[in-house]
């Protein structure tokens, strides 16, 4: 057989050798490159995206999604089904259940929900809300309307706002309820009452934890004690960054 002739011959076996290298080289990869973790690290990857502005998701397995708040720098976790929510760096905590009333609500008032200005106005339902203030100053500036309000305008610090008759009188709108323990700080639930057009009145409670900053854990209509086993979970999650 002539040189020419063994050309295609040789070409061929090279072409063997090389894929045979490639197969061996796949197959022995470095151990630490696990295809499980790099699964896990694109899920991630794809959650955060979905995450308002001023959140991360630090870590998310089947026990749960570990979030963190970067405006009011706190991080709480959620149960793997429930979501995170919120404008301007406030975070809305929403259950399965939530987001099913709300979509529930949205479809059958599907023509209401759009005014002559073109704005949306809906069922909000949510398990829990956390915001922060910047100062004692400014949160307490939110209770300007109370007729109490002159009573502790001034004061530095919450625990002598609440320590003012404005959260201890029978007849004031405003109460100190109780002091729990969240991440080691202490944390106050407080309520106030307004009056609604209708005659009745309307009771919201929330836990405030000052640190640097003043974090407000609305719980809405619901007292703390009352509150679900799951959305206790979630409060008594919360660190503190600052």
């Amino acid at each position: 057989m002539s040189l020419y002739q063994k050309r295609p011959v040789i070409i061929f076996s090279i072409l063997i050798l090389i894929a045979a290298a490639l197969s061996i080289a796949i197959w022995k990869q470095p151990e630490n490159q696990n295809p499980v973790e790099s699964t896990t690290q694109i899920n991630i990857a794809d959650e955060q995206t979905s995450l308002p502005l001023y959140h991360e998701l630090v870590d998310s397995d089947d026990d749960g999604k570990v979030i963190k708040n970067t405006k009011c720098e706190l991080i709480f976790k959620i149960p793997a089904d429930w979501s995170v929510d919120g404008l301007f760096g406030g975070t809305k905590i929403l259950s399965p259940a939530d987001i099913r009333r709300n979509k529930e609500w949205n479809e059958a008032h599907e023509e209401e929900l759009q005014n002559t200005e073109g704005e949306t106005n809906g069922l909000d339902g949510r398990s829990l809300s956390i915001s922060c203030q910047d100062s004692v100053k400014n949160y307490l500036a939110d209770f300007s309307m109370s007729p109490y309000y002159k009573i502790f305008k001034n004061t530095k610090h919450l625990v002598d706002s609440f320590a003012t008759d404005a959260f201890h009188a029978k007849d004031s709108n405003l109460a100190l309820l109780k002091t729990i323990k969240i991440d080691g700080e202490a944390a106050y639930e407080i309520s106030w009452t307004v009056d609604m057009p209708d005659g009745s009145s309307n009771t919201t409670y929330e836990l405030l934890v000052e640190k640097n900053k003043v974090y407000q854990i609305h719980l809405g209509q619901t007292e703390y004690d009352n509150l679900s086993d799951e959305v206790k979970q979630i409060i008594q999650s919360i660190t503190f960054e600052e």
